[in-house]
């Protein structure tokens, strides 16, 4: 789980934590569209691992 602050947008400089979001593409694999939201989002490198729940 990953949560982050924005350094740019609406909820900058208030503290608040949120995490990374997006939509899947259309035929994406969903573990890959993950990865690709955070480093969209925050540009951080990551590797999925599994998912925990739904």
């Amino acid at each position: 789980v990953l949560v982050v602050q924005e350094k740019n947008g609406r909820f900058s400089g208030k503290g608040i934590w949120k995490l990374p979001t997006g939509a899947v593409d259309v035929g994406e694999d969903v573990c890959d569209a993950a990865i690709r939201e955070v480093k969209e989002e925050t540009g951080i490198d990551t590797e999925f691992v599994e998912v925990l729940a739904f």
